[in-house]
């Protein structure tokens, strides 16, 4: 096993701002302009947008409520370490779904959720690919 899976210490507090705080200004501020646009599916963008800043909201609760304080920078953990490790997890999990898509959805939206599923671990490899990139170039390893 790698440098980039040895144990990091757990987050500790500093006056920084609560990074998801943060990730939901950015999710708001995108918000605007994706309500104008018409999706392909019964929800609107604006309903999905609602669901997606309650899921970083309850995240941000879990996390504090594991470590005892908000995800900060400079809390002394490694972030692109940790977002490599998630990257691979994220990752396996898309290609876990892919694997059992067929089972899990509304037969007429099967190709759909397919190309999606397909599409987002795409992304998960890419941004796997870059993130190790990056830790090379960090760190020469």
């Amino acid at each position: 096993m790698g440098d980039h899976f040895q144990p990091q210490p757990p987050p500790a507090a500093n006056d920084k701002p609560a990074v998801w705080d943060l990730v939901v200004q950015d999710l708001e501020r995108d918000e605007a302009p994706l309500s104008t646009l018409k999706a392909p599916f019964p929800w609107s963008t604006r309903d999905l947008m609602a669901l997606v800043r309650a899921d970083a909201r309850a995240r941000d609760a879990q996390g504090r409520k594991r470590y005892g304080v908000p995800l900060q920078a400079g809390n002394g953990r490694d972030a692109p370490v940790d977002a490599y490790q998630e990257a691979l997890d994220l990752a396996v999990y898309l290609r876990q779904a892919l694997e059992e898509h067929a089972s899990r959805f509304v037969p007429d939206a099967e190709l759909y959720v397919r190309e999606h599923l397909s599409g987002l671990y795409n992304i998960a490899l890419h941004s796997v690919w870059r993130l190790r990139w990056l830790l090379f170039s960090r760190d020469g390893r």
